[in-house]
Order: structure tokens, then C-alpha cells, then sequence
């Protein structure tokens, strides 16, 4: 019964690295981080999210405590994003400014992984 629930376990391993797509280029970084949302959940509600424009502007948003963040973004590198904050709305400034895509499918910023949606 061991061997099977080993083989069952690695298949899932498997399945899951296939299903992520590995960033390779600058470009790749923007097609994968334009026009979508980026989420975190919360007891199936959705608690941070964030939001990159084409025209190099973000929006971020969190419930708790409510609050908002505008600024601008760039790609300095492949899977690399910088982060400049012009404008805050009840929750302070951040201090760290970039982020990193991890997988076409995951965004890391500020040590939380968002999914995209």
C-alpha cells in the first residue's frame, strides 16, 4: 500500500511543476503579468489583490485593514518587477519595491504569493 500512495504522491508533484509555466524573457514577464488579477484568499473571499496596467501604472487593494496603493511598475529583468509607489490610501507605504514572477501562474511580492485569476 506504501508504493502506491509514494506513486500517488510524486504524480502530484508531476502534474503540478507541468502546470506552471517557467518565465524565460522580459516579454514572457509582461504577457504573463498584464490583464489579470493577482489573488489572495481569505476564508474563500478574496483579501489582496493586485492589478498591472499596460501603461505601466498598478492598483492595489486589501480588505483588512482596508486600504489601497497606486504607482507605477517596470521589468528591469526576466521575472523581476519594480515597484514605485506615488499615492497610499489608509494603510502606509511600503518599504520594499519589487517583486518577482515566479511561474507564469504566481507573483511574489513582499514575501505572499498571488495567484493569478
Amino acid at each position: 500500500m506504501k508504493p502506491l500512495l509514494i506513486i500517488t504522491f510524486l504524480l502530484c508533484i508531476i502534474t503540478s511543476a507541468q502546470s506552471q509555466t517557467q518565465v524565460k524573457t522580459i516579454d514572457q514577464t509582461k504577457k504573463c503579468l498584464l490583464g489579470y488579477d493577482w489573488l489572495i484568499y481569505e476564508n474563500g473571499s478574496v483579501e489582496k489583490a493586485w492589478k498591472f496596467s499596460k501603461d505601466g501604472t498598478f492598483n492595489y487593494s486589501q480588505v483588512s485593514p482596508m486600504g489601497s496603493l497606486w504607482g507605477k511598475w517596470s521589468i528591469p529583468a526576466t521575472g523581476k518587477i519594480m515597484l514605485v509607489y506615488t499615492k497610499n490610501s489608509g494603510i502606509p507605504l511600503p518599504t520594499k519595491n519589487e517583486g518577482r514572477v515566479l511561474f507564469c501562474e504566481k507573483l511574489k511580492i513582499n514575501d505572499l504569493i498571488y495567484t493569478k485569476e
